[in-house]
Formats: structure tokens, sequence, C-alpha cells
């Protein structure tokens, strides 16, 4: 017999956690006591809405992570990209394919998340990108598109300032 999903388990514990039976939970999310004791113990899949529906009423929400390679030392990993990211910026604001290709081209997983970081810290303050930075994290699914596109809005509104300003 298959184990419980890992994901599926902590949602039980957090129910525990918090002290709620099995009926209460149900009553929260309008099931049955029977749909929250087949949720929590039946192996298998479950529906990823269901798996965040119970979730988003703990207070969590699913996520994916890149794994870290414990002999990774991202400290060092992003020291590396210092000069990678001085080359990314002007290749991306001259809107120069190639240049860019080639200096993101080989890089693997970690390195792009070493060098996201070290781009994270060039913004400056008062730019307001530096919200697609510190914001984007705490969205929910499907608000996604919606932050990428009021971002592009506030950064051409921000550059337009910037003209009108020199």
């Amino acid at each position: 017999m298959k184990p419980v999903h890992p994901i599926v388990a902590a949602l039980k514990q957090a129910r525990e956690d918090r002290g709620w039976t099995q009926a209460e939970l149900a009553r929260r999310l309008w099931k049955t006591p029977e749909a929250v004791a087949f949720f929590e113990n039946s192996p298998g899949s479950r529906k990823l809405a269901s798996v965040e529906e119970v979730a988003a009423l703990f207070g969590m929400r699913l996520a994916l992570v890149p794994v870290v390679d414990d002999g990774v030392d991202l400290d060092a990993l992003a020291d590396d990209m210092i000069l990678p990211a001085c080359r990314l910026v002007p290749a991306v604001h001259d809107e120069d394919p190639d240049e860019v290709a080639n200096i993101i081209g080989a890089m693997g997983v970690m390195e792009l998340r070493a060098l996201a970081v070290v781009l994270a810290s060039l913004v400056p303050a008062d730019d307001p990108a530096l919200g697609l930075f510190t914001q984007w994290r705490e969205d929910g699914p499907g608000k996604a598109a919606g932050r990428r596109r009021l971002m592009l809005s506030e950064v051409a509104a921000w550059e337009q300032g910037k003209r009108e300003a020199s």
C-alpha cells in the first residue's frame, strides 16, 4: 500500500496542531467528514485544487522550490555571478539577443538563481521593478500574469518620468 503523500501528511499535521477534528475541517471546507478522512488517509493522488484549498485554510500555499545541492556555496556562486551580471545588464538594455544567449546559455539552474540574486541587488530602491523581486513571491496562483502587466506599466511610467526629467 502506498503511503500518504508528505504534503497531505503536513496538512493533516496542521489540522491537528490547530486542535481541529476532521469534522471541524470538513465544516470549514463545506465537505463531509468522510471526504476529509479520505483526503487525509488514502494513498494515491489528490486534485491539486483540493490540496490548495486545504493549504489556504491553514494560511499556506504550494510553491515550487529549486532543490539546492548541499555542496553548493550560494554566496560564492553569487560572487561568481557579478561579472556575468555586469555583462548581462547592458546586453539586455541593448536588446542584443546573441550576447544575452552567450552569457546565460551555458548556465545551470543554480547559476541562474545566483545571477537573479545579483541582478536584484543592482536594482535601485526607487525603481518600481524592485517590486518584481520583492512582491512576486507573495503572489498566489493566477496572479503572476496580472502582476507582470502591472509591473510593465509601472516601469514604463517610471522610465517616461526619468526621460522627461532629463
